[in-house]
């Protein structure tokens, strides 16, 4: 059996679909309907089932949705749409041609050409298709024309898609009392960042975009995503992309709730380093001219090899600020 879930007007599907996982692994979401593939389960008492789904579904949508229980995605869409929002339809096993007989045509997924032509040639119900000879249809209407007449009988074999859900890591966290600086909320996403970016490294996973929602003091909500040059999964780097985004915006209302986001993660792919020939350039070195004209040449230093066989390793060498060339 096939259930389906009519949801209402502007509603995101995407916080329901782990409830209806619950009820079957197969739930396939098209726009604001979705699907569920319940096998045997609904084979007993189905009723009780749709009064289940209801219940578990209705705490997450503004309004109640409708539902639908039937052999086939079609009829079990139908029977979602026909009782209206909060109520659900069982149309049993056998039963559906003489449910569909007398609705419109107009239910079937029809093109606008095939539209006129029915229209042109009387048509005007579900039953009226479904009782022209299957040949004379397939010789008139071809393939599609053939399948619309199946649906019109009840009889839908198309398999519920599964709906794949990209891997992401996520973590949320309220602040009481609200963070009202930068310092403050640093030290919190680094936090935070080190919980994600153990569960990544545990998983063999880099992430190429982090995802900031925060909940302002005053109710206001501010949505930040970091798009990263290169795939990472540490700490550090993570949290350099966030805090130049999170460096601009004005904390004056504190912030009462941060939920970070690691998205689009894809495998970590190992790199053989190189075991024999010149060791390759540091790649800060194209970047230091760039720095030091930035921040100044008292915060680079050099390392220089100064007495290697001193008892002391402080004494083996000594610090020496780099100077622009």
């Amino acid at each position: 059996m096939i259930g389906c879930v009519l949801l209402p007007p502007h509603t995101e599907v995407a916080g329901l679909l782990p409830v209806l996982a619950d009820f079957s692994p197969a739930v396939e979401a098209a726009g604001r309907t979705c699907f569920l593939d319940l096998g045997r389960l609904a084979a007993s008492r189905p009723a009780d089932l749709l009064d289940q789904l209801q219940q578990a579904v209705r705490p997450q949508l503004p309004q109640p949705p409708g539902l639908g229980l039937a052999a086939g995605k079609f009829p079990a869409q139908i029977a979602a749409a026909s009782l209206g929002p909060g109520r659900g339809l069982v149309i049993a096993s056998g039963c559906e041609a003489d449910f569909l007989r007398p609705l419109p045509i107009d239910l079937l997924p029809l093109e606008e050409e095939l539209a006129r032509q029915f229209r042109l040639l009387g048509l005007r119900t579900l039953g009226q298709l479904a009782d022209l000879p299957a040949a004379a249809v397939l010789n008139r209407f071809g393939r599609t024309g053939r399948w619309l007449q199946q649906l019109a009988r009840g009889q839908d074999e198309r398999p519920v898609q599964p709906h794949s859900t990209p891997p992401l890591e996520t973590i949320t966290h309220c602040f009481d009392p609200s963070l009202t600086n930068h310092l403050a909320l640093d030290h919190a996403l680094r936090e935070l960042l080190s919980l994600v970016s153990s569960r990544l490294r545990a998983g063999y996973r880099v992430a190429h975009t982090v995802r900031l929602d925060l909940t302002l003091a005053d109710g206001a909500r501010r949505h930040e995503v970091v798009s990263l040059r290169r795939p990472v999964q540490q700490v550090t780097p993570l949290l350099l992309a966030v805090q130049a985004r999170m460096a601009r915006l004005d904390l004056s209302a504190g912030v009462s709730g941060l939920t970070l986001t690691l998205a689009d993660l894809t495998p970590a792919t190992g790199a053989q380093p190189v075991l024999f020939g010149p060791p390759p350039a540091h790649p800060l070195s194209a970047q230091l001219p760039e720095l030091l004209a930035r921040f100044g040449p008292e915060r680079f230093y050099t390392v220089e090899l100064t007495a290697p066989e001193a008892h002391l390793p402080e004494r083996r060498f000594r610090l020496r600020p780099l100077e622009p060339q």
